[in-house]
């Protein structure tokens, strides 16, 4: 369950997509700045990593939790 949080970039692809289809035409301008902003940013998905070495995922957290 936790894995999806770090591995999959479709909850991001749907973020833009609703922000896409929301009502935006009649948000104000700060708003719709703000939108733009969240798409751009939702673009690339979050990624846990390890001092810029690795990502960080569900698999490779436990397999160093057994190592010790």
């Amino acid at each position: 369950m936790g894995q999806r949080y770090f591995s999959h970039n479709q909850y991001s692809t749907n973020l833009c997509d609703a922000i896409y289809h929301c009502d935006w035409y009649e948000l104000s301008m700060i708003n719709l700045k703000f939108l733009c902003i969240c798409m751009v940013r939702a673009r690339e998905p979050l990624q846990l990593t390890c001092a810029k070495f690795c990502v960080v995922s569900l698999c490779t957290f436990t397999e160093a939790s057994y190592q010790h």
